[in-house]
């Protein structure tokens, strides 16, 4: 592809990711992609911005609340969603695999499940208990419950 930055037009793409297929990933990209760069911009921002003022903290200085806010938004990252937008998500047994729950990933070790999990409960309990039901699909498909071991998309379609 190539186009001519001096004739003054604009070029737009859309991405769209799936754990399952490119059909999963160009439901994904419909469903969720933005009408404009601003837009995705602005919703991140609107979208972070409420996630960060479930928690408000006083005093201290500014390098303390700064700290407490940074940390809280790195808690937050993860885990991840894993299934598309239609439920489809990729399975440790390799198979794809359909849930009417959020599917989520990137499961911390066990050694956070002390802290991470309960601010996670507190702030959100519908993620929590989704995210509880993902552990538990982890063991009924790949016969182990995640302590550390990350999943690695491992299929291609």
């Amino acid at each position: 592809m190539s186009f001519d930055p001096a004739a003054g037009e604009q070029v737009g793409a859309s991405v769209g990711l799936s754990y399952t297929s490119v059909d999963g990933a160009r439901l994904n990209r419909t469903a969720e992609q933005p009408k404009s760069f601003d837009a995705a911009r602005n919703a991140a921002h609107d979208t972070w911005r409420d996630e960060l003022n479930r928690m408000r903290v006083a005093g201290g200085t500014t390098a303390d609340q700064r700290t407490y806010y940074s940390s809280l938004y790195r808690s937050l990252l993860h885990p991840s969603i894993g299934s598309d937008v239609d439920g489809s998500y990729c399975g440790f047994d390799d198979q794809v695999h359909r849930s009417s729950d959020t599917y989520y990933q990137m499961l911390s070790r066990w050694d956070t499940y002390r802290a991470q999990n309960q601010l996670v409960a507190l702030l959100h309990p519908d993620k929590a208990a989704d995210m509880t039901k993902s552990v538990l699909k982890i063991y009924q498909e790949g016969g182990w419950v995640p302590a550390g071991r990350w999943p690695v998309v491992r299929r291609t379609r």
